[in-house]
């Protein structure tokens, strides 16, 4: 049985109001409906290390790592 938390995701730490500048794995973002979406499109994309998402435009910026850690925004 899978059971699927809120705001969780295996692997990954969560930063809210925290941008990534850098690293894209893509030339441009994926959408997805939310969060655990743009987690699920990373860990599934091979190169993923790292994403940033944005859910006030659903973008999720898959990343090839975390650069210096990113920055508060």
């Amino acid at each position: 049985m899978c059971v699927f938390v809120a705001n969780l995701c295996a692997g990954f730490v969560r930063k809210e109001n925290w941008d990534i500048p850098g690293n894209d794995l893509l030339s441009s973002p994926v959408q997805v409906s939310d969060y655990s979406g743009c987690c699920v499109r990373c860990q599934t994309t091979l190169g993923c290390k790292a994403f940033a998402y944005a859910p006030s435009t659903k973008d999720c910026w898959l990343k090839t790592g975390a650069g210096n850690g990113g920055l508060s925004r």
